[in-house]
C-alpha cells in the first residue's frame, strides 16, 4: 500500500470510528454499518463494503482519492473540523505534535487530488516526521492552551506549498498547453473566416456592389469578430485553474 493509500485508510477508518459505526474486517476489506442518518447519506445505504486496495470481490468499493465515499467524508469532515488526540509509542521524546491532514485539489478541465499529512512539533514549531507505527490508540482530549496552533498551521501550509510546487507547475503547464491549442484553433478559424469576408469585400468593390449586400457583409464581419471575442472569454473561463489546500482533520500526538 502506497503512502497516499495509508493516509486514505487512516482518515476513513478514523472517521467511521468517531461516528460509532460498526466496522467489521473481512478477507477483502471492511464492512461499515450504521444507523446514523448522516453517515447513511455518505455511504448511500445502511451498510457498505470498502477496501483500500483493488479487491477481487466486486462488492467492495475501492476507497482512494476521487472515490465518492471518500469525497463525501472529506466534505463532511471539513465542515466539522475534526480533531483527534492520540498517544505516542516506543519511548518517543515527550513533546506534543500536531498532524495536519490536508486534501489537495488541482482542478480545471482535468483534476488531480491528493491527501498529505504534515507533522509539526508544537514546542519548536518545526516540521518533523512521525511514523504511523509510532502512534497509539485514541486518548483523552489534550489541552492546547499553551501552544500557538496558528503558527503551526502556517508552518504546515508553507511545507505543503514546497512539496507540491513542482506538481502544481506541471499541472499548470498541462492546462496552459491545452488552452493554447484551443486558442490557436480559434485564431486559425477566425483568420479563415476573415479572409473569406475580405475576398467578398474585394469582389463587391470590383463589381461596384453596394447597398444591402455590402451592409450584410459588414454585419457578418462584426459578427465573426464578436464571436471570436466571446470564444476567447469562453476558453479563458474553461481553462481557469483552482488550487485548494483543504484541512480535513488534525491529530494531536502526545
Amino acid at each position: 500500500m502506497n503512502d497516499i493509500q495509508i493516509i486514505v485508510q487512516q482518515c476513513t477508518l478514523d472517521y467511521f470510528k468517531s461516528k460509532n459505526c460498526i466496522i467489521e474486517k473481512t478477507q477483502f476489506g471492511y464492512i461499515i454499518k450504521t444507523e446514523d442518518i448522516n453517515i447513511k447519506n455518505i455511504l448511500g445505504k445502511d451498510e457498505t463494503k470498502i477496501s483500500f486496495k483493488v479487491s477481487e470481490n466486486s462488492d467492495y468499493q475501492f476507497i482512494s482519492p476521487g472515490n465518492s465515499v471518500l469525497h463525501n467524508i472529506l466534505l463532511h469532515t471539513i465542515n466539522q473540523g475534526a480533531v483527534i488526540s492520540k498517544k505516542k509509542l516506543n519511548n518517543m521524546e515527550n513533546t506534543p505534535v500536531i498532524r495536519f491532514n490536508f486534501y489537495i485539489l488541482l482542478e480545471s478541465v482535468m483534476s488531480e487530488n491528493y491527501l498529505e499529512s504534515i507533522d509539526i512539533d508544537l514546542n519548536t514549531n518545526k516540521m518533523i516526521e512521525i511514523s504511523s507505527d509510532d502512534i497509539g490508540l485514541e486518548s483523552e482530549n489534550y489541552d492546547l492552551m499553551n501552544f500557538d496552533i496558528d503558527y503551526a498551521y502556517i508552518t504546515a501550509i508553507e511545507e505543503l506549498e514546497k512539496r507540491f510546487q513542482k506538481r502544481i507547475n506541471i499541472f499548470k503547464e498541462k492546462i496552459e498547453k491545452m488552452a493554447q491549442t484551443e486558442f490557436d484553433d480559434l485564431e486559425n478559424d477566425y483568420k479563415i473566416k476573415s479572409a473569406k469576408i475580405e475576398e467578398k469585400s474585394k469582389d463587391f468593390r470590383s463589381r461596384g456592389i453596394s447597398g444591402k449586400r455590402f451592409d450584410d457583409l459588414i454585419d457578418e464581419n462584426t459578427r465573426v469578430r464578436n464571436e471570436k471575442i466571446d470564444n476567447l472569454a469562453h476558453i479563458n473561463n474553461k481553462f481557469k485553474i483552482a488550487l485548494d489546500f483543504a484541512l480535513i482533520s488534525a491529530i494531536i500526538i502526545h
